[in-house]
């Protein structure tokens, strides 16, 4: 039995193909995203390789996932991961508590390709948008890369802040993206991007707005 797993209550082998198991590996992919990611770097779960989850009474479901992701820009794959997902009982929508941990995560280094990024957009005549990404046959131009990767670290916080027990949602779309005025160092982004929650098939659209430090 893995020492990351608290004997105290039974645990439940989980199918890794399943529901159960995916559903608790996306939010930790969410919680990656929102933590590591950038407008270089972005994770999506590559294979559960295990998954079990344990009741606790009166307190909810907690998941052990070991897991892999891969890096998109790199198509670099990261190697074990270990998440604890708890979901906890509460009458309305409360987020899940996440504690994850991958070995090999900041061994992806980007800060060169986030500075270059960082400077061209600041050097740029006019405030940076985009609209309908990807287009309408699924292609991502290579320049609109970085705004889809920083438009899915943003909309990871959503989805982690709005998971549960019955969700799996992905980012499908991003509606528009403009570049706001700022009067410091900072890039900020304004989203409308449109969120697929997959177990019940409905789309969101959602409103949200992104940072990028400075990048000395």
């Amino acid at each position: 039995q893995p020492t990351w797993v608290d004997p105290a209550f039974p645990m439940k082998e989980l199918n890794t193909s399943h529901y159960p198991a995916t559903r608790a590996a996306k939010v930790a992919e969410h919680y990656l995203n929102y933590h590591h990611g950038s407008p270089s770097k972005w994770f999506m779960v590559h294979a559960i390789e295990r998954a079990t989850s344990e009741d606790i009474p009166e307190v909810g479901t907690k998941y052990h996932i070991q897991f892999s992701v891969q890096e998109q820009a790199t198509k670099k794959i990261v190697e074990n991961c270990i998440a604890e997902i708890l979901f906890r009982q509460t009458e309305g929508q409360s987020t899940p508590e996440v504690n994850c941990t991958c070995d090999d995560l900041l061994k992806i280094k980007t800060s060169d390709a986030d500075h270059a990024l960082y400077h061209h957009i600041k050097h740029q005549p006019h405030l940076v948008t985009g609209t309908d990404i990807p287009d309408s046959q699924g292609n991502i131009p290579k320049e609109m890369e970085p705004l889809w990767y920083l438009g899915g670290i943003g909309a990871s916080f959503i989805m982690w802040q709005q998971s549960n027990e019955s969700t799996l949602y992905n980012m499908a779309h991003i509606h528009n993206v403009k570049q706001l005025n700022s009067e410091n160092d900072l890039l900020a982004f304004d989203y409308v991007v449109l969120l697929h929650e997959m177990v019940s098939q409905v789309k969101k659209k959602k409103n949200h707005s992104s940072i990028c430090p400075s990048i000395i």
